[in-house]
């Protein structure tokens, strides 16, 4: 217990925040891998790591907590849950629409990615380049 209580305080002097959400579709091992690797990133780059587990695979009432002692924050806000209709919503729409045009906006989708991420090079060009130099 004295180890979840210095892991905590360590974790809340942290500013930026990740939400890992735990339980969506891989077997409990698994899920619990990823969000080991996702800690330690977390710790890695001084990140507060915050846990949604509400709608786990796993889950019966609470979701982490069911079985498991609290060690971080858990977000159970209603964001991931509208975030979770809306997809289950595109999905229903993806099987309704044609094949062709399916394929289309998904080819737009990710085209469309290509904008933050050229925006983000662009930006990292100059401290990339600082690096390189020294």
């Amino acid at each position: 217990m004295e180890l979840s209580k210095s892991y905590q305080t360590f974790n809340n002097s942290f500013k930026r925040k990740l939400v890992y959400r735990v339980g969506i579709d891989a077997g409990f091992f698994a899920e619990y891998k990823y969000m080991l690797h996702a800690m330690l990133y977390c710790l890695q780059h001084k990140i507060k790591f915050s846990l949604y587990s509400k709608g786990a695979n796993f889950a019966h009432n609470k979701g982490w907590t069911d079985y498991f002692e609290p060690f971080c924050e858990e977000i159970n806000d209603d964001f991931h849950l509208i975030y979770s209709l809306i997809a289950l919503v595109f999905i229903f729409l993806g099987s309704l629409l044609s094949n062709d045009l399916v394929w289309e906006l998904t080819d737009t989708f990710n085209q469309l990615m290509v904008i933050p991420n050229a925006i983000a090079m662009f930006a990292l060009a100059k401290m990339v380049t600082g690096k390189r130099e020294k």
